[in-house]
């Protein structure tokens, strides 16, 4: 199984990817945090939005995109497929021809899909209810404009870090308390859950097998990071790793799987094999579902699927 990548949506959210600007406006006069925190998301966002294309405010009808941004930023927006199409042609190919023919109507189709970006990140249980859109809005808006901005850089990232880590915090504990009474589950050492989903037949792995999977990598939020099935549409050869070089603390799980059956682990940071690299991960478990395909001795598996691959591409031929 592949090493863990990172969310780096999430990262670029918690983090601050600009310098403020710089311009002679009264500061905003916020009321409490949640309009501190509010106007800090939407700073961030419209920073990261810009620097993911490597665009500037001067690339848009600033206006257009605010609008745009502004009308969207709800629980029930709805993806465009027709405004995906106008921004592909107002920012041309790999945003590098930015034509002006569509500055108007790219330029608010880009703001709305920013507003969409955000809501899937965001709309998650409890998380809108500790923010005001409008002051998401206003952030958003100060830096199209290129305002001065009303938080400083340090401010913006405690607050973003803070609400990230209480949200995160909640939903785990939420998931954990489902899942803890639950009757399918076994509780491994370091504070490991394996749930069974559907009860295996055939053999189970030792420490040195090597294991043919399925799988679907997920955090707390729901959010899928990697999904084996879907690779499978472009790929004929399924994972297979060994249980004790590769599996980043899921060894203890697989150890109690048997062929053919299908299980949830619930994998905290306390169990991962990398320390360090564990402490960079946003979330407190991350959780894979998993099908166990085959079991066999080391390097066997592999060699079967490449025959097997060899044997389907002849009979292709």
């Amino acid at each position: 199984m592949k090493q863990l990548s990172m969310l780096f949506i999430l990262i670029l959210l918690i983090y601050s990817c600009g310098e403020d600007h710089q311009g002679k406006v009264d500061k905003i006069k916020f009321k409490n945090e949640k309009e501190k925190l509010s106007y800090a998301l939407g700073v961030n966002h419209a920073l990261y939005s810009l620097k993911r294309f490597d665009l500037s405010p001067e690339d848009f009808d600033q206006n257009k995109m605010i609008d745009g941004f502004s009308n969207e930023l709800k629980k029930d927006y709805h993806a465009d497929s027709n405004c995906m199409k106008t921004v592909q042609l107002f920012l041309g190919n790999g945003q590098q021809d930015i034509n002006d023919r569509y500055a108007k109507e790219g330029s608010r189709c880009f703001g709305k899909m920013c507003a969409q970006d955000f809501m899937k990140i965001w709309n998650k249980p409890g998380s809108l209810e500790k923010m005001e859109l409008e002051f998401v809005k206003i952030g958003f808006a100060d830096v199209i404009q290129k305002k001065a901005l009303s938080l400083t850089e340090n401010i913006r990232d405690e607050f973003i870090r803070k609400f990230y880590e209480s949200t995160e915090n909640e939903l785990s504990t939420r998931m954990l308390d489902s899942v803890r009474v639950k009757k399918n589950i076994d509780t491994l050492e370091n504070d490991i859950i394996l749930e069974t989903i559907q009860l295996g037949m055939g053999e189970s792995p030792n420490d040195s097998s090597d294991v043919l999977v399925d799988f679907i990598l997920s955090t707390p939020w729901g959010d899928t990071m990697e999904n084996s099935y879907k690779k499978l549409r472009t790929q004929r050869i399924q994972p297979i790793f060994n249980v004790k070089e590769n599996t980043r603390g899921l060894e203890k799980a697989l150890l109690k799987m048997k062929v053919g059956g299908k299980y949830r682990v619930y994998l905290p940071y306390s169990a991962q094999n990398n320390p360090i690299e564990s402490k960079k991960l946003p979330f407190q478990y991350i959780i894979y579902q998993i099908e166990l395909k085959n079991v066999g001795a080391k390097g066997s598996l592999a060699k079967a699927n490449q025959n097997q691959v060899k044997e389907s591409g002849l009979k292709q031929k």
